[in-house]
């Protein structure tokens, strides 16, 4: 009888804790084709930009799962005339997270190109944050590299963070 009530508390011991477990977040779909502006006065690597175009689509597991996708920033210079400098800032998505039903925050790897010809950077670490509204617009905020660009509003184009649904 003793070892019968041992071998009970402990099957429910276990099965208890397998109740109490929680399941992992939802995977989050993250989603962009858009265009925004930057404030007077922006730089990235010495050159003056004043807007950007995104497009993306990632696929962030809510298991921890390594990330998938694709990410690719164009951040546009003032048109002097002489045609508009375009730097092109190419992401393999490595990770990122959701902190925010409506904030996706995506992680990676990128090929830079600044558009003069010269080689491109391999390699540059990228965090893009991308808050939507309820237009479906909302803001960009990049980090390139070592450098912090200021959140950028989207005017143009459509952005969504949602739950990818299997």
């Amino acid at each position: 009888m003793k070892l019968t009530s041992v071998f009970l508390v402990l099957m429910l011991a276990v099965a208890g804790s397998a109740f109490g477990q929680t399941a992992p977040p939802p995977d989050t779909a993250t989603t962009a084709a858009a265009s925004g502006t930057f404030p007077a006065g922006v730089t990235f690597n010495g050159v003056p930009i004043n807007g950007l175009q995104i497009m993306a689509g990632a696929i962030v597991p809510g298991d921890g799962s390594p990330a998938d996708g694709r990410l690719t920033v164009v951040l546009l210079g003032p048109n002097l005339g002489l045609g508009q400098q375009e730097i092109t800032v190419q992401v393999t998505v490595t990770g990122g997270s959701r902190p925010a039903s409506n904030v996706s925050t995506i992680t990676g790897t990128a090929t830079v190109d600044m558009g003069t010809g010269a080689a491109p950077l391999v390699g540059v670490p990228v965090v893009a944050t991308i808050t939507t509204d309820a237009n479906n617009q909302g803001t960009v905020g990049l980090v390139i590299g070592g450098t912090t660009l200021p959140t950028a509003p989207i005017a143009d184009g459509t952005m969504t963070v949602e739950n990818l649904e299997l």
